[in-house]
């Protein structure tokens, strides 16, 4: 059973929310396929630059510099 909120707090977050999601996907759209894939792995696989550059097979340097 779900509960659905009308109030209006429960339609401000979720508008919030949804302005918040389409930003990120704004910025996601502009990065490289490689740096899409590096942010994938830092976040959401929490690897550390020196695992994602393993795994890429590149100088940690290169990862690290990535992220400026």
């Amino acid at each position: 059973m779900q509960i659905v909120s009308d109030s209006a707090e429960a339609e401000y977050f979720s508008k919030k929310d949804w302005e918040q999601i389409r930003d990120v996907e704004r910025i996601i759209s502009k990065l490289t396929p490689i740096q899409r894939n590096r942010l994938y792995l830092r976040i959401v696989r929490r690897l550390s630059f020196k695992e994602i550059s393993k795994i890429e097979e590149v100088g940690i340097t290169s990862v690290e510099d990535s992220y400026q």
